[in-house]
This record gives C-alpha cells, sequence and structure tokens, in this order.
C-alpha cells in the first residue's frame, strides 16, 4: 500500500513517529560523542600517570645502581684496608719477634 493510499492522520502519525526517532537517535550519539570523550580524556589521565610513575621508578633505579655501586667501592675499599692492616700488622709483630699479628694469629705471651 502506498503511502498516498493513507489516511493524511496516519501520514502525520508516521512522519511524527520518524521525527521522534530522528530527535532520539541524534540525542544517543551526542550522548555516545560525550561519552567517548570522557572515555579518551580519562585514558589520557591515566596514561599521564603512567609515564610519570615509569619516570619516578627509573629515578629510583638510578638512585638504587648508584647506591649499588658505591657500596661495592666502600666494601672494596674496606677489603682493602683490612689487608693492609693485616700486612702491616703481621709485619711489626715479626719485626719485633712478637710472633703473628692479631687478625688471628697466634702472639707471644711475655
Amino acid at each position: 500500500m502506498e503511502s498516498s493510499a493513507l489516511p493524511a492522520e496516519t501520514r502525520m502519525q508516521f512522519a511524527e513517529l520518524e521525527r521522534s526517532q530522528a530527535a532520539e537517535a541524534s540525542e544517543m550519539r551526542k550522548r555516545v560523542h560525550s561519552w567517548s570523550i570522557m572515555q579518551v580524556a580519562e585514558l589520557e589521565q591515566q596514561a599521564a600517570e603512567v609515564v610519570e610513575m615509569r619516570k619516578r621508578v627509573q629515578s629510583a633505579e638510578a638512585v638504587r645502581d648508584a647506591a649499588t655501586e658505591e657500596a661495592m667501592r666502600a666494601t672494596s675499599m674496606l677489603n682493602n684496608l683490612e689487608a693492609r692492616l693485616s700486612e702491616v700488622c703481621t709485619y711489626v709483630y715479626d719485626s719485633k719477634g712478637l710472633g703473628k699479628g692479631p687478625f688471628g694469629h697466634e702472639q707471644e705471651l711475655a
């Protein structure tokens, strides 16, 4: 049945229904668009936070690495000092005829 064969009132009702559906569809598109913009903004904010956290982690890792390196240097220096002190004490004790030095060595008793 052609639309012109329909009564005028029915054609007007169909036209009003089409306008109403078009308006609802337009409103729905606006809402979806607005929601999408909010979602993108939220994701951008989260990405910025992740980038900032990554920077802080990298900074903390750099500090940790520097501290580890410094601790290794200090340990090496202490080991070297201990070895030299042991050598000096052994030399002094041996040169004075006192026996071996205090680093786990025996000493002559007076």
